[in-house]
């Protein structure tokens, strides 16, 4: 079995294996936070992207050569992935995180900090038919086998699929 076929489970969530490992989610969950960082926390086709680029912008004055040149998960890497501490850049204030992880495996690590939480949040009927699209398109995640079928996985919490940051 490849890491591609791999399913890592934390805290009631399924997470691609080839990203992730028990290690690299503990140590997430455990993650000390700073008062300057900036932590992005999104659920999984909610906007991500976008905000990491508005806040690269926003950070460097609206000089696009950062965005241009350095991979948004460079910029903003991922708390829960394998390559979150090589990422770090050392220096670079302030830190900007991003996450997926739920809001209940971060806030005892986030009540000690004075971190910045950016929360995105889509209307749940087009996170489900973008996350449809992703699973259809991406190597690394499970093969949906129709749409209704995944429409009543992402409604009941099953398959990996569960809501795990409230949408508001």
């Amino acid at each position: 079995m490849t890491e591609m076929e791999v399913t890592e489970h934390f805290a009631g969530i399924a997470l691609p294996g080839h990203l992730h490992t028990q290690e690299s989610l503990h140590a997430a969950a455990a993650f000390q936070f700073r008062a300057g960082d900036v932590v992005v926390a999104t659920y999984p086709k909610s906007g991500t992207t976008w905000m990491q680029e508005i806040l690269t912008l926003m950070y460097s004055k609206g000089d696009g050569q950062l965005a241009k040149t350095v991979p948004n998960w460079a910029r903003a890497p991922w708390l829960e992935h394998i390559y979150f501490k090589d990422m770090m850049q050392a220096g670079r204030e302030p830190r900007i995180i991003t996450t997926h992880l739920p809001c209940h495996v971060l806030a005892p690590a986030l009540k000690k900090a004075k971190a910045k939480v950016i929360y995105v949040a889509r209307n749940p009927k087009d996170i489900v038919v973008s996350f449809y699209h992703f699973h259809k398109m991406a190597k690394f995640l499970p093969e949906p086998s129709s749409f209704e079928d995944f429409l009543m996985q992402f409604l009941n919490g099953t398959g990996g699929l569960r809501l795990h940051w409230p949408l508001v």
